[in-house]
């Protein structure tokens, strides 16, 4: 059995691991990191790139809880000229929590090829208010351009893009401008009418300066505080009314009865019934699940195995994110927790319940020394098996005083799925060391439509970083972009099934998961040495069936419900 200690910081004793522990599990240092398979992402600098956003806390040195939440990216193509464009959501200056100057400001960077980008914030008019925290992306209304929802503490923002390259902030004429302190959202159809909706987490209750002091008091360590020592709060759920507006149908609905510290959030079909489900990720109260019966929700996270740890326990989940691990149809479930409780994988039983294998799946151990934020299923490698990323960076910019052996930057974690276990994969840096960093918001999309998947990764008060996939190890793919006509635009909670020589790959259509974030909704799926396939079923929000056959590797295809894809003469091909 490892060693294990405990230490004391937040006037509260925390078991925790020792350093010749980790060493005893081979996780130490990121030794794990430097097995295979190849590496396959390249540090892009951030100059190169032309991106010059800088996440800024506006750290007062109180240490005011928010200040340590970092903040998310969204990845999304806003003014459909094929390409994602990147957009950044910033802090204020604490404790006025006004952004004060261009240091502060929100930022959109258009994306113009090969990987370069261009700031458009101030055309497009998406500074913003406020301290920020998280971004969601969608169609709300249904124009064909992509709207921003950006939350933050105190208040939210929903940007409508008007389609000329600027966006108007019309929170208040839509009435979600929400309250308290608002994390991740989430563009959902709950009622299937053909209109997003928007889930909102929401986590403690908590005033600027009104605060506890947290740490050593008696050294004069004053250090962030945990969550335990505030008020829980509940979810905010807003129905789209059609015309512009929302109204909150939170109790209606089923949201309001359980009050957590909710982070992270993912909007998935647990059970194949055909409607949406919600999942949130909480910090140290018990994580989430509202089944969706027919457009009014039932709370079933206890009973369906994902609310608490095997040994009961409520640990602190930050990120979320799922997809189908072991290829049996079925969406499993992965959060990011702090150190020491390791990263949960939830696989998903059937029937409404899940089991964490994380110890028997290869999980646990790599994630278990670091306190994990963002993380993303994706297949990194288009081997047609989900691989899965985390951002790690701990909460205590000062936690060296506590433990020696830990550090406010963790290394960024990527395993590679081996037939539904996984395997540390490396990733370095520009100096050829394990890449560490203060890891919060992680995003994922093809930014160049090279059939890869890319990542962006923000920092708690540094800058982004950018990892472009090189890899793919000669393996082919497809990217999906879905268009819903009687279904929502995005086609949010589109299924998708591909028969790839025999096989079967599912997944859901969705911007939502990670952590603060909003990915890429196209679908790009790994096809490992195929070159086509052979069948794509589509089962719509709507009810409508697609089923599409032959589509060969190597293009963007275009599939609109009830019109079908785009012939293989007008496809984009890709650029790998």
């Amino acid at each position: 059995m490892a060693e294990r200690a405990v230490a004391k910081f937040h006037g509260k004793r925390w078991p925790l691991v020792t350093v010749p522990a980790l060493a005893a599990i081979g996780v130490v240092a990121g030794a794990a990191l430097a097995q295979k398979p190849p590496e396959a992402f390249v540090v892009v600098p951030a100059r190169d790139a032309v991106i010059d956003f800088v996440h800024r806390n506006g750290g007062s040195g109180a240490k005011e809880m928010i200040e340590t939440m970092g903040s998310g990216v969204a990845i999304a193509d806003f003014d459909n000229d094929g390409l994602p464009d990147i957009f950044f959501v910033n802090g204020a200056a604490v404790p006025s929590l006004k952004k004060e100057s261009a240091s502060f400001s929100n930022r959109l960077y258009r994306n113009v090829g090969g990987f370069r980008f261009v700031d458009v914030t101030e055309r497009a008019g998406l500074a913003g208010s406020g301290y920020g925290m998280g971004v969601a992306v969608g169609d709300y209304n249904n124009d064909g351009f992509e709207d921003l929802y950006v939350t933050g503490f105190g208040h939210n923002q929903l940007f409508r893009n008007r389609g000329d390259g600027t966006f108007e902030d019309v929170t208040s004429r839509a009435g979600v401008g929400g309250g308290g302190w608002s994390t991740s959202a989430a563009f959902v159809d709950y009622d299937r009418d053909g209109f997003l909706d928007l889930a909102v987490a929401r986590y403690v209750r908590y005033t600027v300066g009104t605060g506890p002091y947290c740490g050593d008091k008696s050294r004069g360590w004053r250090s962030y505080c945990l969550p335990d020592q505030f008020l829980p709060s509940s979810l905010v759920l807003y129905h789209n009314n059609g015309d512009g507006t929302f109204s909150d149908t939170t109790e209606k609905a089923g949201l309001g009865g359980v009050k957590v510290n909710g982070l992270g959030i993912r909007i998935l079909d647990v059970d194949g019934d055909g409607w949406p489900d919600i999942v949130v990720a909480s910090d140290r109260t018990q994580n989430l699940l509202f089944h969706n019966v027919h457009g009014r929700f039932e709370e079933i996270g206890t009973t369906a195995g994902l609310g608490y740890s095997n040994d009961g326990v409520a640990r602190a989940g930050m990120g979320i994110d799922a997809a189908d691990v072991d290829g049996d149809g079925r969406p499993d479930i992965a959060i990011a927790n702090f150190e020491s409780e390791g990263t949960a994988l939830l696989m998903n039983q059937g029937g409404l319940s899940f089991r964490d294998e994380a110890g028997s799946r290869g999980l646990l151990e790599p994630t278990f020394p670091f306190v994990g934020f963002g993380l993303r299923f994706f297949d990194f490698d288009n081997d047609g098996m989900p691989d899965l990323m985390v951002a790690n960076g701990h909460v205590l910019d000062d936690i060296a005083r506590y433990r020696h052996d830990m550090t406010w930057a963790q290394p960024v974690l990527l395993l590679h799925n081996n037939q539904g276990k996984f395997v540390p994969a490396p990733v370095h840096g520009a100096d050829g060391q394990p890449l560490r960093l203060v890891g919060r918001g992680l995003a994922t999309g093809d930014l160049t439509n090279s059939g890869r998947v890319d990542v962006v990764i923000t920092q708690n008060d540094g800058p982004p970083i950018l990892l472009r996939n090189r890899g793919g190890q000669g393996n082919h793919s497809i990217l999906l972009r879905i268009i819903g006509t009687r279904s929502n635009r995005d086609g949010f909670g589109t299924r998708v099934a591909a028969t790839i020589d025999g096989r079967i790959w599912t997944s859901e259509v969705t911007a939502s998961g990670s952590y603060l974030s909003s990915s890429d909704p196209r679908v790009l799926i790994g096809m490992g040495p195929s070159r086509q396939v052979q069948n794509l079923k589509l089962n719509w929000p709507s009810g409508i069936r697609q089923e599409i056959r032959g589509l060969e590797a190597g293009y963007l295809y275009t599939i609109r419900e009830r019109q079908g894809v785009t012939r293989p003469e007008a496809a984009k091909k890709l650029n790998p």
